[in-house]
């Protein structure tokens, strides 16, 4: 694993790769046609009455004729309204057959799609702590002032520090926290140094922050670790590697098109606890230590 380490929760990742589901719209069928059975069946009904009649057998026979144009009138108007139903609904049909096409393939519909959920699943989660019950016991690293500068510049008030997040008993302490109170984005932005200063013992060698990374994106948080290294030496570019993932994940540019014209960040190899262990032996921080 290389240094930025960025893990981004599942959560989101699983949205991210979601497209919306749609139904494909139904057919309308064409109206059926009207059975006149029933009409010849009224006509000679009241013909054979008619027969049976003495003096009245002309207007049996004109009452009968009038009730069938009657019916008949009425088939052809029902005819005509079911038929400019069917053209009605057709048209809403094709309508609907187009935009689910053009749903399908449109990536700005997939986006926004995605948007809307990743949003109401970054509302869910839960924030820091940083009141005055909280014991906060992290000791600042060497460069935190230093970084935390350049920070503040791209990222305005976004930036917390000084906080805790997790077990009531001992919580987690990042070095610094990307927070968007509209959206409830939350990043846990680290500096790893390969060995503490003073006593030389290897510190964030691969696979001794695991459980700790684990408890923040399963919370929904976003974790970046940077190697001290590249805090000092590319500072702005590890701007850019955030204001990266803040668009990636917002879709936002507000952040990173500040620093569009600024290189890629650099990657450096994770340490592995024997190479954490030689970089202390040649005093390997030193080799880019700020003079105050």
């Amino acid at each position: 694993m290389n240094y930025p380490i960025i893990i981004i929760p599942n959560s989101f990742l699983e949205v991210l790769k979601t497209t919306p589901h749609m139904e494909s719209p139904e057919q309308p069928l064409k109206p059926e046609k009207i059975k006149k059975g029933i009409d010849f069946f009224i006509f000679f009904s009241i013909a054979i009455f008619c027969f049976s009649l003495d003096n009245q057998y002309f207007i049996g026979c004109f009452i009968s004729i009038f009730i069938l144009i009657l019916r008949l009138y009425y088939n052809v108007k029902l005819k005509k309204k079911k038929l400019e139903i069917y053209k009605e609904n057709i048209q809403k049909y094709f309508e609907k057959l187009e935009k689910y096409k053009t749903h399908l393939i449109n990536l700005e519909y997939i986006n926004s799609f995605q948007q809307n959920m990743l949003r109401k699943l970054i509302r869910e989660t839960p924030t820091f702590s940083n009141n005055s019950s909280t014991i906060i016991t992290n000791k600042k690293g060497r460069y935190e002032n230093f970084f935390f500068n350049y920070l503040n510049q791209f990222f305005l008030n976004r930036i917390k520090v000084n906080t805790c997040f997790g077990y009531s008993n001992s919580p987690y302490e990042p070095d610094f926290v990307f927070f968007d109170e509209e959206t409830n984005l939350h990043i846990d932005i680290e500096i790893d140094e390969p060995y503490i200063y003073s006593s030389k013992e290897p510190i964030h060698y691969i696979g001794v922050d695991d459980n700790r990374n684990n408890y923040f994106v399963s919370n929904n948080w976003i974790v970046i670790r940077f190697a001290e290294e590249q805090i000092v030496k590319t500072p702005i570019e590890c701007c850019k590697v955030i204001a990266g993932v803040i668009s990636t994940i917002l879709k936002d540019d507000i952040y990173l098109k500040p620093l569009s014209h600024v290189k890629d960040l650099d990657s450096i190899p994770q340490w592995s606890f024997d190479k954490a262990s030689l970089l202390a032996k040649s005093d390997f921080r030193e080799s880019y230590k700020i003079l105050d």
